[in-house]
C-alpha cells in the first residue's frame, strides 16, 4: 500500500484490498489448466485460491447464513479450495470481483472497537463461542488473505516464474523501471513448467 494518512478502518480495508489483489493477480495471463495445476506438494491451485478467497469473502456479505450443520460447514470450507470440472479460471475471476465489492463495502462499514461473537473452533481447541474486538477479526482477514498471497505467489513462480510485482505492473498497465519490468506472455519458460500434479 502507498504511503497515505489513513484512519483505522481505511488502513484495514486497504491492506485487506492489497492482499486481494496479489492473489488475483497470480492468475494473470494463465490458462485454465495452468490456473487449476498443482506443481507443489500441496493441493493448492491458484484457481483454488481464487474460490477459496471468494468464499471467505461471502462470509462477510449481509444476508450470508452459515450452515447449520457442523459436517456442512466442513464440506463448505474444504470444497472451497478445489475448482470443480465445470468452473472455468474466467468464472471463478468474475465470481471473486463481484464478491469483491460487496465484501470491502461491508467490512468498511464495521467499527474496528466494536465486540464481537467468534467460533466456537474445535480444530483451534476453541469449544465454546468466545467474545473479540471486530479490530482482531479485521487483522485476522488481513492473515488469511496475506497467508494465500503468498501460496499463490510461489505456486505463479514454480508454473512459469513470474513474480508478484511484475504481475502486479503488468495488470496495471504500469511500463516499468529500473527495478521491475511488467510480466510479459513471451516472458513465460514453457520449458519449466513442471507437470500438474
Amino acid at each position: 500500500m502507498r504511503p497515505a494518512i489513513l484512519d483505522e478502518s481505511q488502513t484495514f480495508v486497504g491492506y485487506i484490498d492489497e492482499m486481494l489483489s496479489g492473489i488475483r493477480n497470480a492468475a494473470h495471463g494463465l490458462t485454465d489448466e495452468q490456473a487449476r495445476s498443482r506443481p507443489l506438494r500441496s493441493q493448492l491451485s491458484i484457481a483454488g485460491i481464487i474460490k477459496h478467497a471468494t468464499w471467505v469473502m461471502r462470509q462477510q456479505l449481509p444476508g450470508y447464513t452459515p450452515p447449520a450443520d457442523f459436517r456442512a460447514a466442513a464440506g463448505e470450507f474444504t470444497g472451497s479450495f478445489t475448482a470443480t470440472e465445470e468452473e472455468t479460471l474466467d468464472g471463478l475471476l468474475a465470481a471473486f470481483d463481484e464478491t469483491r465489492i460487496g465484501y470491502l463495502q461491508a467490512i468498511g462499514e464495521l467499527d474496528p472497537g466494536a465486540e464481537v461473537t467468534v467460533g466456537p473452533k474445535p480444530w483451534d481447541d476453541q469449544p465454546e463461542p468466545a467474545r473479540a474486538s471486530q479490530r482482531l477479526l479485521l487483522a485476522h482477514h488481513i492473515d488469511e488473505f496475506a497467508r494465500h498471497a503468498g501460496h499463490a505467489d510461489i505456486i505463479r513462480e514454480e508454473l512459469d516464474g513470474a513474480q508478484a510485482m511484475s504481475l502486479l505492473f503488468a495488470v496495471e498497465g504500469r511500463l516499468g523501471n529500473d527495478f521491475i519490468k511488467p510480466w510479459r506472455p513471451e516472458h513465460r519458460d514453457a520449458t519449466a513448467q513442471p507437470a500438474a500434479r
